[in-house]
């Protein structure tokens, strides 16, 4: 793209040169050749189009301005024939070479994830070819090399898949998506790929499916949550305002109201709250109550769940108001969640949500609404840090997914990959988990991601202060010395009481994660059924069992000082 604009330029200045010699010379050849003021112009201009008037030049008495102005016009016809074929051949020569490129990101799909992560590696110049099925991009994405094939295993080939620093595969249909990792799993089976998956549940379970293995599997709710909760953390919402649990009301399930239950879940457990409630909202609340019960049969031990039906005249524009003066009534609302199925439907029921709170003279925390569109909502802050209730903060757009993805770090499991080591250390040969990081199953890499979100609340549960230092993260850039004091992490694994009280919350994350994916206690494991026989109070476990956890709050000891979190909290990437 800069060399079209640096032949764009030349052609300007060799043109506008062109025209002024031959003013010039025909200005000073007009008296003897008897020119008007208009032969002089249409002359001049002539002299870019090589007119029959120029090949001899004894026509115009050898006027070496007039000369100059020949050859320049004669290469400014040349530029335009070049630039006339480069645009002709641009696509050809574009794919000649891609398909010599080492090194670059490799996009391959058509969902709009694709595109924005597209513009966030052009930003960053970072070398990257995509190629998509569907209609080139307007307007283009600047630096980036976008192929307009239908995706198969010869495609792979052609363009350098095997050569590929990092691969990101994003269809909106599953079928297409499974059938492209596979190519890719084919063409370069050492090349790291991601994938989008829409459905958080679908993208933990994936890899259960034949060559979709070590395959990172990754959803837009799911990273949108993190994201979020890393920089808005409940479990301090509720601290703020007094209360002695987390209640999160919900107010649909459907566009990433699952990924906001489990990471809420997971993500907030602290030591000063009691047992978490859930009060979700939606239409299809029969559903949902059914499926949780199918598929989660033991998680009402980890958390209370009220399933409410709104009725069948719901409108997102109307708040069920009497559902959620009873469910303030019982326990007092901590956070909402609205996630409906479009953007629209999402920031009507935040508004009403809004509304129905101040008037009610309420005090909760912020209404976290998902859109798509980066900005729709201004950040209007978090109960008891700006006073302000019920503030508006908006999340899950494909901007925050594109960045927070992770495609442009050296390595986004650094931490995870500390967490596994510190299992690794304590568990048994025969354990299924207990294998290289470069092996795991990716249900097995989620579950240390898993582990890395929960450190803000570790800290907290240590007695941390951690409003500052979210703060700097919401802040990127801030580098000043009240920042740098934070950087001082505590090692709460050197005292023993406080070990083991983290070691105890760490069990009841695991269990909250367990339940979570459907398993069971039991006498005996059996991983075909889902059933643990440590799904039970932490006093109960084995000493053995109660070391696990142990390792790893000295794992998350380990993490706190190491540099990854310092460049989290000054700006940086990790």
């Amino acid at each position: 793209m800069r060399r079209f604009l640096n032949l764009t330029v030349l052609l300007v200045v060799l043109a506008i040169s062109s025209i002024s010699f031959a003013i010039w010379g025909w200005s000073v050849q007009a008296h003897a050749l008897e020119l008007t003021t208009s032969d002089i112009f249409y002359r001049a201009l002539g002299s870019i189009t090589l007119l029959t008037f120029y090949e001899d030049a004894s026509t115009f008495n050898h006027e070496w301005r007039i000369e100059i102005a020949r050859w320049l016009g004669l290469a400014t016809f040349s530029v335009i024939g070049a630039k006339a074929l480069m645009l002709l051949l641009s696509k050809q020569l574009a794919e000649i070479g891609g398909r010599q490129r080492s090194g670059h990101l490799l996009i391959v799909g058509d969902h709009g994830v694709a595109r924005w992560v597209a513009e966030a590696a052009g930003a960053r110049r970072v070398l990257t070819t995509w190629i998509t099925d569907s209609v080139a991009p307007e307007p283009p994405v600047p630096g980036v090399l976008v192929v307009e094939r239908r995706w198969n295993a010869d495609v792979a080939e052609t363009f350098g898949a095997d050569r590929a620093r990092q691969c990101l595969v994003a269809f909106g249909d599953e079928a297409r998506l499974i059938a492209a990792v596979r190519d890719l799993r084919q063409a370069a089976p050492k090349v790291p790929v991601v994938m989008n998956c829409a459905d958080p549940w679908f993208a933990e379970r994936m890899d259960e499916l034949e060559n979709i293995s070590g395959v990172r599997i990754v959803s837009e709710a799911q990273l949108a949550l993190r994201a979020l909760h890393w920089t808005h953390p409940p479990f301090l919402v509720a601290k703020a305002l007094g209360q002695q649990r987390i209640h999160a009301v919900m107010l649909g399930f459907g566009r990433g109201g699952e990924a906001a239950m489990t990471d809420l879940l997971l993500s907030s457990l602290v030591t000063y709250l009691g047992k978490p409630k859930l009060t979700i909202i939606d239409p299809r609340a029969r559903e949902i109550e059914a499926s949780l019960a199918l598929r989660c049969p033991d998680l009402r031990g980890s958390v209370d769940i009220d399933v409410i039906d709104p009725g069948f005249s719901y409108d997102s524009r109307i708040v069920p108001r009497a559902a959620l003066e009873a469910a303030h009534a019982d326990v007092p609302i901590t956070v909402v969640y609205v996630s409906l199925d479009n953007d629209q439907r999402s920031m009507a029921a935040a508004i009403s949500m809004q509304a129905l709170v101040r008037r009610a003279g309420w005090t909760i925390g912020p209404i976290f609404t998902r859109v798509s569109a980066h900005g729709a909502l201004p950040d209007q802050g978090v109960e008891g840090e700006a006073g302000q209730s019920a503030g508006l903060v908006s999340f899950g757009s494909m901007y925050d997914f594109a960045s927070g993805i992770g495609l442009f770090e050296s390595d986004p499991d650094a931490l995870p990959r500390q967490f596994h080591e510190a299992y690794r250390r304590g568990a048994p040969d025969h354990a299924a988990a207990n294998m290289p990081w470069e092996d795991l199953r990716e249900e097995h890499r989620e579950s240390n991601r898993r582990l890395v979100m929960h450190l803000p609340a570790k800290l907290a549960s240590s007695g941390f202060d951690l409003g500052q230092w979210i703060e700097a993260q919401r802040k990127p850039g801030n580098n000043d010395a009240e920042s740098a004091r934070l950087l001082t992490m505590p090692d709460f694994a050197a005292d023993p009481k406080m070990l083991e009280a983290l070691a105890e919350l760490e069990h009841e994350r695991w269990m909250m994660e367990r339940r979570l994916g459907g398993w069971s206690p039991g006498n005996k494991r059996d991983n075909a059924r889902r059933i643990h026989p440590d799904l039970r109070p932490y006093e109960d476990l084995s000493e053995h069992s109660k070391q696990f956890d142990r390792e790893i709050i000295i794992a998350a000891a380990a993490a706190l000082q190491s540099s990854y979190l310092e460049r989290r909290a000054s700006g940086g990437q990790a």
